[in-house]
């Protein structure tokens, strides 16, 4: 919830957060990793690496000690994959999260 109240006002609009899940006993925060989708019109303010050192900067500043961002990264485009029904062979153009495809 701080995470996203840090993210929504230095964005200036809602922003949702969600974390990876982590369930083994013992674990530390450390390396956690989220994900988050921010309006289009944000975009070019983490274009560069220096831009996105500035966020990272200004989400600290907002967020209580115990938590912290330590890196801003962009995630790949959603690939589009045409999916062709073997039977009819009808198409249809589906889009696919990058690491779906190039995962094995």
């Amino acid at each position: 919830a701080k995470l996203e109240q840090a993210m929504s006002t230095r964005f200036d609009t809602r922003i949702r957060v969600v974390g990876a899940s982590r369930t083994d006993s013992g674990v530390h925060a450390n390396g956690q990793v989220a994900h988050f989708d921010i309006p289009i019109q944000k975009i070019n303010e983490l274009e560069s690496e220096s831009q996105r050192e500035k966020v990272e900067y200004q989400l600290n500043r907002l967020l209580p000690q115990d938590i912290r961002v330590r890196k801003i990264e962009g995630a790949p485009e959603p690939c589009p994959v045409l999916i062709r029904d073997p039977l009819s062979g009808a198409e249809q153009w589906e889009v696919k999260p990058w690491h779906s495809i190039h995962s094995s």
